[in-house]
């Protein structure tokens, strides 16, 4: 019996190392595996990491890009807005030898009717400068000054209202800074250039001006192409556009001038179009260069 007794002592110790061994084995070949797990996960995680810095720099570096070109372009609008600040002011000491001081009782009502496609880039931040200029300055040369605006292409209509202007004195600086914030915001919006709804709206907002009887009254017209453009439209609907403007610029009792501003290529089959604008009557003009846009509305606002 005490020999059995011990075999089976002998085989429960046996038996129990056995089992220590198996537990001792089976926990390192777990403690192997989460290692080789983690070691497998942090070369991901390593390489995504990789991934997400080079894009986070790629993302920074187009930020900077974008912060410097816009910085550019509002540097440009502000040199263009003195620029014409300053020629405005040259210009309104010579109200008198333009013989525009009893214009300027009766008041000014400028309508401005713009190509905001693709190709008029630079002709718009021309525009805007002008713009912001114009909103300091004509009040200065006139209690009664009202501007409108409209920007065609071929989708909605961008429309600043003819609304009157006046100095900061008057009203705190609120018109002004309507036109202004309007001004700010007008970009190319693409297409074509629907331009004979823009036209029509232009002349419909002059129409209801304010002391329409008595003030003078400028329609700007300012596009590189015409109707020819647009797929809609015929080829008899410039000649059409231009009898209408020159019917509404000659009506009796009105003191209405046309400016038509070319600002595409000298050889462009439209320019003919701008040209016939500019003479709706003795009193408009015609002009082909952006760069004269405010001497242009100032002449034909202020001038004989």
């Amino acid at each position: 019996m005490d020999e059995q007794q011990e075999l089976r002592d002998q085989l429960d110790v046996q038996t129990g190392s056995n089992d220590l061994i198996y537990a001792t084995i089976g926990i390192f070949a777990i403690i192997v595996f989460v290692l080789m797990l983690l070691v497998r996960v942090g070369a991901t995680t390593i390489d995504q990491l990789k991934v997400d810095l080079d894009q986070s720099a790629q993302v920074q570096a187009r930020q900077g890009e974008e912060l410097d070109k816009t910085k550019s372009q509002r540097d440009t609008a502000e040199r263009e807005r003195d620029d014409a600040i300053h020629e405005g002011e040259q210009l309104v000491k010579k109200i008198d030898e333009l013989e525009g001081q009893a214009i300027a009782t009766k008041g000014v009502s400028i309508a401005i009717a713009c190509d905001q496609t693709g190709s008029m880039a630079n002709v718009l931040a021309r525009l805007r400068a002008v713009l912001l200029a114009i909103a300091e300055m004509f009040p200065m040369a006139t209690d009664n000054f009202n501007i409108g605006v409209v920007l065609y292409g071929n989708g909605p209509r961008v429309t600043f209202p003819l609304q009157r202007i006046k100095q900061i004195d008057q009203d705190g600086g609120d018109s002004l800074a309507e036109l202004q914030d309007f001004a700010t915001q007008m970009k190319c919006a693409g297409g074509q250039a629907d331009i004979g709804l823009a036209v029509a709206e232009a002349m419909e907002m002059l129409d209801a001006a304010p002391n329409s009887d008595k003030s003078r009254q400028l329609l700007m017209v300012c596009g590189d192409v015409s109707h020819g453009e647009c797929v809609h439209h015929g080829p008899g609907d410039d000649d059409k556009l231009v009898r209408t403007v020159a019917a509404w610029a000659t009506a009796s009792g009105k003191h209405r001038r046309v400016l038509g501003l070319h600002t595409g290529v000298e050889t462009h089959p439209a320019r003919a179009f701008y040209e016939r604008l500019g003479q709706a009557n003795q009193e408009s003009g015609f002009g082909s260069d952006p760069a004269e846009i405010f001497k242009s509305i100032f002449a034909a606002s202020f001038g004989k």
